[in-house]
């Protein structure tokens, strides 16, 4: 791999086929949209097809949810509480 990049996406895929996931991986890079921030993400969706965006936590303190309304795409914002697991040598830091 010549740029981090690439080696993320296929250990990421590599995971995916060992847990039995199907799922198409798109970049966001392979199509012409030039918009930023929500817009982007709205455009993204349209040419997709999508009807829900799943944002990780935090995501609500920058993205509206009007502007998800009013292009029919429903956000839905992912809450997973931290799971306390032992460290070896450290105290456990969440987040």
């Amino acid at each position: 791999f010549i740029f981090l990049k690439d080696f993320n996406i296929a250990f990421i895929e590599s995971i995916g086929r060992a847990i039995g996931l199907k799922t198409k991986t798109l970049l966001s890079s392979r199509f012409n949209i030039e918009t930023k921030s929500d817009q982007r993400i709205i455009d993204l969706g349209k040419l997709i097809y999508a009807s829900k965006y799943i944002s990780g936590e935090g995501g609500e303190n920058y993205q509206l949810m009007e502007n998800f309304e009013r292009n029919n795409l429903l956000l839905r914002v992912s809450s997973y509480p931290p799971q306390k697991y032992e460290e070896k040598g450290f105290p456990f830091c969440y987040g």
